[in-house]
């Protein structure tokens, strides 16, 4: 795309802007429709989406089109990945934009030898409040890094359990500033062999609270960077579990991606590292289960639901059921009603959904599951069922009420966006069907500018 160059009052040639890649994107969308000679509502039909997105995609403007929908753009139009290029370099431009719009972090200097006192020096902000605690309770013990160890081991609880009901933005911001802590405690000197593997846990449990934080945002970058690193300490500490958590990062986010096969390799590997016993064990031998399923796979789904009900059985009473490092206890493996539904087992997979909202999400802490990014991928995988069993108008309310829920996620606008497709593909006249249409257009559009 070439920019009109701007003329100034006295006729010289002001000075070019450069154009950036978000709308370079939208541009070459547009011109590469139309050299295939196709309107929008043709280019839709081609991809499998209705015309909305199409025109969004067009429209230059903050959001940056889905992947998914960028790639089936690109094959429909022959466009051989210059528009899967354009959209890699459109986020990447959009991270470094929110890297330096964002305050910089908390910059402390190490912890004072004399005195075992913690001293904070503040670059461009304030210091955080749960910082400034950490401080003044660590300021004046003897053995300062045991009392921030277990400080940040009852961070890391807290942020763990309130994190699927939590602001994504808020969250990160947060988790970084207790990772960079973490991380300035393990580069000081003289720290005893047991304390540094305590610490190196606990920033691999914070790496890993933030690949989820991350890839709910969408920034799959950011996401494998986070991923790496706590695998990285999770060799280091000996704590495999973190390892096991960080392979079922990366296998839910090839998931929602739409590569099976990729999300199946990272849980057979995790699997391997994740020991036997743990929630992260079992809830990557469900996911493998789910990932086969997505392909059509009966008996692979099938061997993996019988591996992931033997070890089940072999977690212990002590196990979390809630927050990010937990798994629900039912009659059926997690994601059981998820791998019921993509072998079109409708009726099976609505039964499942049920049983497992009654059994996680009971009516007496609604409130506070309404806002639970896990509860609304649940009622999705309900409202995909329903629509499969040709329940329109139970598909869009568990539709409509997911949407409903604060800060939604990426993958729950994926499910979302299955949903919008399957209603709107077989139902598009339908006056419910347009309501959830436009609900899940401005989802996807507040999404994208909170992140």
């Amino acid at each position: 795309m070439r920019a009109e160059t701007p003329v100034t009052r006295d006729g010289a040639a002001a000075e070019e802007k450069p154009v950036p890649a978000a709308a370079r994107l939208s541009y070459e969308i547009r011109r590469q429709r139309k050299a295939a000679g196709l309107s929008q509502p043709q280019l839709a039909d081609k991809v499998g989406y209705t015309r909305q997105y199409v025109s969004l995609a067009e429209r230059v403007g903050r959001n940056i089109p889905s992947r998914e929908l960028v790639a089936a753009i690109d094959k429909a139009v022959v466009a051989n990945g210059k528009l899967i290029e354009l959209r890699q370099r459109a986020k990447a431009e959009q991270a470094a934009l929110r890297q330096s719009s964002r305050p910089h972090p908390v910059d402390r200097r190490s912890l004072l030898a004399a005195g075992g006192a913690t001293a904070f020096d503040t670059v461009l902000s304030s210091r955080t409040r749960v910082l400034e605690a950490l401080e003044i309770v660590t300021s004046g013990d003897a053995d300062t890094l045991k009392v921030a160890v277990g400080c940040l081991d009852e961070l890391i609880a807290h942020h763990a359990e309130k994190l699927p009901v939590s602001p994504m933005v808020d969250m990160y911001g947060d988790l970084l500033n207790l990772r960079s802590y973490a991380g300035d405690l393990m580069r000081r000197s003289g720290t005893s062999a047991r304390r540094r593997t305590d610490l190196t846990t606990a920033a691999g449990r914070l790496s890993n609270l933030l690949a989820v934080v991350t890839s709910y945002l969408g920034d799959d970058e950011s996401t494998l960077i986070w991923c790496l690193d706590a695998e990285r300490r999770g060799h280091e500490s000996g704590c495999h579990e973190v390892n096991g958590w960080a392979a079922l990062t990366r296998a839910t986010s090839a998931y929602y991606q739409g590569d099976a096969k990729r999300s199946i390799e990272y849980a057979v590997q995790g699997q391997r590292t994740a020991p036997a016993g743990t929630a992260a064990h079992a809830k990557l031998a469900a996911h493998e289960m789910r990932a086969h399923a997505t392909l059509g796979d009966v008996r692979g789904m099938t061997q993996a639901r019988h591996r992931a009900a033997q070890v089940m059985t072999e977690l212990p009473a002590s196990v979390a059921t809630t927050g990010a490092f937990s798994i629900a206890r039912s009659e059926d493996p997690p994601y059981t009603a998820t791998s019921l539904l993509h072998l079109n087992q409708f009726g099976e997979a609505a039964s499942a959904t049920r049983a497992v909202i009654e059994t996680a999400y009971p009516t007496t802490r609604h409130v506070h599951h309404e806002k639970s990014s896990s509860y609304g991928r649940t009622l999705l995988i309900l409202a995909l069922a329903e629509a499969g069993l040709g329940r329109v108008d139970e598909a869009v309310v568990a539709g409509r009420t997911a949407l409903e829920g604060s800060g939604s996620t990426w993958p729950t606008l994926v499910l979302a966006g299955k949903l919008d497709r399957v209603l709107w593909s077989r139902h598009k006249n339908s006056a419910e069907v347009s309501d959830y249409h436009d609900r899940y257009l401005a989802a996807s559009n507040a999404f994208g500018q909170r992140r």
